[in-house]
C-alpha cells in the first residue's frame, strides 16, 4: 500500500485543494470536523484505529504517511503472527 498517495489523495478530497507531502492538514485550512472525516476515511482504507492523534501530531503529510505506514506494518505483522 502506498501510504503517501493514500494520505495525499484523501486529504485532497476532504480539503478540496491541491496537497503535497510537505503540507500540514491544519495549515491548509483543515479543522476538527474535517480531521474527523479524514480519520474515518483513513481508518476505513487501512483497518487501523485511533488515527486522529496521528493527524493532530504530524507536522506534515509525509510524517503522517510514515506514521500510518509504520502502524499498518506492525498491525499486519501482529495478524500474521497470530495465525
Amino acid at each position: 500500500m502506498d501510504f503517501e498517495e493514500l494520505i495525499v489523495s484523501t486529504a485532497k478530497g476532504i480539503l478540496g485543494c491541491e496537497v503535497c507531502l510537505a503540507d500540514n492538514f491544519f495549515g491548509l485550512g483543515g479543522d476538527s470536523l474535517m480531521a474527523l472525516r479524514f480519520q474515518v476515511s483513513i481508518e476505513e482504507k487501512t483497518g487501523l484505529e485511533k488515527v486522529l492523534q496521528d493527524i493532530f501530531m504530524a507536522p506534515d503529510f509525509r510524517a503522517l504517511a510514515q506514521q500510518i505506514g509504520s502502524r499498518y506494518r506492525k498491525s499486519s505483522g501482529s495478524l500474521a503472527d497470530s495465525s
